[in-house]
């Protein structure tokens, strides 16, 4: 069955081949509680058709071998119980204000949701186990918020382990029993779901919710957000309630390094955020998350929408056969969202001796730049050395100065004349030189490049033909 679904999926997505690489690697070294925490908001649950996406979601990844551990809420349906009984709600820092009246009700309406999770689950041909007890935890502040417990304990971690070992997908409620044993207390199910981030130390840590990630003025997903994109969304009025909620605790989990990735997702659309490229949610990181492809992984890659994404960013059309001709060492490209690209190839000659790479094509699409992107694809590139070139009055000239150890000026071939720049003093003279600077003129940059290799670069770049020309 696994070969079969594997099949299948990289029939639908060819590029899903290297992620099932990279996650069946991972889950062999660190085991299957390793691969990722999946915590279901209640008003997934509360919704048949969310539900039956997220059931078909999930039985999928079981299908291509992969076991999340599901933590789940129940809000929407606390509210209905709670309403009915004429019980009063109140939510001061987003925490469910529980009375002692309300606690057996919350205990009974969890309950039912894990008993018809797990049942959904296995009417989908996927094993799973719930968990409606598995922690231990004490109060917060009892006076302020009545019944609602922080975890101390993860009292079922073992067992947890034991049912992926066996193959079966646990479900857990966010429920906390006393350490006493007399009784229960009602755990926000974002804070029950991060306290297991922090035992399992997961690849992935992904928040499904009805609206499927952060969503801008627009009601249009927002694809990244790093911690300098945080204040301007709450001043925008786009962080509000829980969405703040996990997008702080979100990043508060990647920054302690107990999660690489934190995504916020729509149910239907789980595969499609694990095996795409550019993902289908929001990722909340500490930086730009990017993927690097070696050589024996490019035939796998999308060069259709790669081609389009150059030339969205460059404004050019790119030689047809660019792909098809070009020599093609490394490709570094974000990893949840198609904005950036950086394409590396081997010079050869005296320069291949001592590793360096020719960076050949650096694109970022408009709506990204200003994230950092081109900068963290050089920084990922750089190992014994790097160079590339750039047209002279390139408005990126300052921010490549900063990247590189040192740079010249060349002239296209039949003009043999070199300008020679120091990086302390250029900026003493960059009106002079953009002024100056024609069309065919480059300015070639380097990093970690011997200097007696200097020369042979330098060639080298002046060499490249033009690949990407005006529309």
């Amino acid at each position: 069955m696994r070969t079969e679904a594997r099949e299948a999926l990289i029939k639908d997505l060819p590029e899903a081949e290297y992620n099932l690489a990279v996650f069946d690697k991972h889950v062999a070294e660190h085991g299957p509680a390793s691969f990722m925490v999946l915590k279901v908001g209640g008003g997934v649950l509360n919704r048949l058709n969310m539900l039956e996406a997220c059931v078909g979601s999930i039985a999928r990844l079981g299908r291509l071998g992969f076991s999340p551990v599901i933590v789940h809420g129940g809000g929407p349906q606390i509210n209905q119980r709670l309403d009915q009984l004429g019980i009063r709600k109140s939510f001061p820092d987003g925490l469910r204000v529980t009375p002692k009246e309300a606690i057996w009700e919350i205990v009974d309406v969890l309950d039912g949701i894990n008993e018809h999770f797990v049942d959904r689950l296995e009417e989908h041909g996927q094993y799973a186990k719930g968990f409606p007890r598995a922690f231990e935890a004490d109060y917060i502040d009892r006076q302020k918020y009545g019944e609602v417990g922080a975890v101390t304990n993860f009292v079922d971690a073992q067992n947890i382990l034991s049912a992926l070992e066996d193959g079966r997908i646990p479900v857990i409620s966010c429920l906390g029993r006393l350490a006493s044993g007399e009784g229960f207390l009602n755990i926000n199910a974002d804070d029950a779901a991060a306290y297991v981030v922090k035992i399992l130390r997961p690849l992935k840590y992904v928040s499904m919710t009805l609206e499927g990630g952060v969503t801008d003025d627009k009601e249009t997903i927002i694809p990244v957000i790093t911690p300098e994109m945080v204040k301007d969304l709450e001043n925008r009025g786009l962080l509000v309630e829980g969405k703040q909620k996990k997008v702080k605790e979100g990043l508060a989990l990647v920054n302690s390094g107990v999660a690489s990735d934190v995504v916020i997702v729509h149910p239907a659309k789980l595969i499609e955020e694990l095996f795409t490229h550019e993902g289908h949610g929001t990722l909340v990181t500490s930086d730009v998350p990017l993927r690097t492809y070696e050589m024996s992984a490019i035939n796998s890659l999308d060069t259709v929408r790669i081609s389009k994404l150059i030339e969205e960013a460059f404004d050019k059309k790119l030689a047809p056969d660019y792909f098809a001709t070009t020599k093609i060492a490394k490709i570094i490209m974000t990893a949840h969202n198609f904005d950036g690209v950086g394409v590396f190839i081997e010079p050869g000659g005296d320069i291949s001796e001592h590793m360096i790479l020719y960076m050949d094509k650096l694109a970022v699409v408009p709506h990204a730049r200003g994230r950092g992107v081109a900068q963290g694809i050089i920084e990922a590139a750089d190992t014994d050395g790097l160079f590339w070139r750039a047209a002279a009055n390139n408005s990126y000239f300052d921010k490549y100065v900063t990247l590189s150890d040192g740079h010249r000026i060349v002239h296209s071939a039949g003009d043999k004349a070199w300008r020679v720049y120091w990086r302390n003093v250029l900026h003493k003279i960059i009106p002079n030189l953009i002024k100056a600077a024609d069309e065919k003129t480059w300015t070639v940059f380097w990093r970690n490049v011997p200097p007696e290799n200097i020369p042979s670069l330098l060639k080298y770049a002046q060499s490249r033909p033009v690949t990407i020309h005006r529309n």
